[in-house]
């Protein structure tokens, strides 16, 4: 192999604005693995920063791509505990203007790889960590989540949406799931929501049911809509905001009077870069996959060459779970 496929951002126009060049193969520096991936899982933050509107501005020619699984083609300096030949996933969702994973073969700082999960296969492994572990750390250790407590779960059929609903059902709490439209309501329910609330056509005052925990992707039309559901002492969390509104007023008196706690949260900055929270989330995580309770949901694979459309399809909102790009040979589930 002399040269490699990559995508990169030219522009700030979304997926118009990415392509996909030639570059040579690279090398890991000290502490670095470079990698053959196989496959990657795109996310909303990606979708964001390639049209300026992510918390990290592009700097163009921008790499992209944040979460994917790959093989160990390359060790660099001081790496110890990795064969070249092993299966590994990797996630750097800190910074989306880092390192990106979209191409043939990358190099990353050891420090952003993750465990291989066996029983999953290339497709899966790309969509499970970021989402999962959003998920755990938003719902358990931002929100405190416990069993017998009500949760409601906004854009519930995003792949975090999904994977909050498959942790919550573990730990014993009932989920409320929200969603624009009716004809993903089915899936929810199968998914495992209690209960499902159509957006478009339902309203969130008429919720009829107290919730301990509010765990949102939306933003300001969530927070004004859900606050009054709280029970005393209840947590709101923030990881996302796809209503695009960047400021949203906050209900002072409901949550003086019911002392109730508000909070955002990232993956990226609050798990993957704190080693306690990382370590407990891996670890949790994985005996939820062994034991067969957690599955990431895939809703559609593209190639690498149909990036761009599969950025496309993501800003569509119509799929129920993750876009995941394949790039390699995939490894069958055993």
């Amino acid at each position: 192999m002399t040269d490699i496929k990559v995508a990169r951002l030219r522009s700030t126009d979304g997926p118009d604005g990415i392509d996909i060049a030639m570059e040579s193969v690279p090398s890991p520096g000290p502490g670095e693995v470079a990698l053959s991936m196989a496959a990657l899982g795109l996310n909303r933050a990606e979708a964001m920063f390639a049209r300026g509107e992510y918390i990290v501005a592009p700097s163009l020619p921008s790499r992209l791509g944040i979460e994917g699984v790959g093989v160990v083609r390359e060790i660099g300096a001081g790496v110890e505990g990795i064969e070249v030949g092993q299966r590994l996933a990797v996630a750097s969702a800190a910074d989306v203007s880092g390192t990106g994973l979209l191409g043939e073969v990358v190099t990353v700082p050891a420090s952003m790889l993750l465990p291989d999960l066996p029983t999953l296969s290339d497709v899966e492994l790309a969509a499970f960590w970021i989402a999962f572990i959003t998920a755990y750390g938003g719902l358990v250790q931002q929100g405190g989540l416990a069993a017998g407590e009500s949760v409601l779960v906004s854009a519930a059929s995003s792949s975090v949406g999904l994977a909050a609903i498959q942790v919550a059902k573990v730990l014993g709490a009932r989920v409320v799931a929200t969603t624009r439209t009716s004809a993903k309501v089915d899936r929810l329910l199968q998914a495992g929501a209690d209960r499902v609330v159509v957006t478009d056509v339902e309203s969130l005052d008429d919720l009829g049911e107290p919730l301990d925990l509010v765990f949102d992707a939306v933003g300001a039309p969530i927070l004004d809509a859900s606050v009054a559901h709280l029970r005393a002492g209840g947590r709101f969390v923030i990881y996302g905001v796809l209503s695009g509104e960047r400021t949203a007023s906050f209900p002072l008196i409901p949550a003086v009077i019911h002392n109730l706690r508000m909070t955002a949260f990232h993956a990226g900055f609050h798990v993957l870069a704190d080693s306690d929270r990382r370590h407990r989330a891996i670890d949790w995580l994985t005996t939820g996959v062994n034991a067969g309770h957690l599955s990431p949901t895939v809703h559609r694979v593209f190639a690498l060459d149909q990036l761009a459309d599969a950025y496309r399809h993501l800003e569509g909102s119509t799929q129920v779970g993750k876009i995941v790009v394949r790039v390699g040979g995939q490894r069958p589930i055993p």
